[in-house]
């Protein structure tokens, strides 16, 4: 799944956390590292200022936080 500039921001972030939760469902061995990667890479080049910062060791719930602020 892809973000595209104008897109609703919490939905994709939604969505995104709702195909984690069923790819874990089904036994994917999934970390939080791992997902934030994938949420970061969903973002368009657009957001690289923001994202490139974000690939630090922090929670993901702080990523999405800071997301919010941008």
């Amino acid at each position: 799944m892809i973000f595209l500039d104008g897109d609703d921001f919490q939905s994709h972030v939604t969505i995104m956390q709702n195909k984690l939760s069923q790819a874990r469902a089904l036994s994917a061995d999934i970390t939080n590292k791992n997902f934030k990667t994938i949420l970061l890479n969903s973002f368009p080049s657009s957001w690289d200022p923001v994202i490139t910062f974000l690939y630090k060791d922090i929670l993901v719930s702080e990523t999405i936080s800071q997301l919010q602020v941008w």
